[in-house]
């Protein structure tokens, strides 16, 4: 599953990704450390187990502050997925 992400930011930070299933189970999470300014990017989103064709996948994304530095949510969008 590839994600298509636009972001703009003042200063580098970093980009926590969640999929969740139906039920709130974590299946991915992944950090990336995104960087002052904007941009375009897709991130591979690659579960462990194959994603089943059901409508309530739900990708979370926050933006936080870079290297764990605090646990402060800059900003915060989720992404509800229908696999059918």
């Amino acid at each position: 599953l590839t994600i298509p992400l636009t972001y703009k930011l003042n200063e580098d930070r970093d980009l926590y990704l969640t999929l969740y299933d139906e039920e709130g189970s974590i299946l991915w999470e992944k950090r990336l450390p995104v960087y002052a300014g904007y941009a375009h990017m897709e991130v591979d989103c690659s579960p462990a187990e194959k994603l089943a064709a059901v409508p309530a996948y739900k990708l979370v994304g926050q933006i936080r502050p870079r290297d764990g530095e605090g646990e402060e949510i800059l900003d915060r969008n989720t992404l509800y997925i229908d696999l059918y």
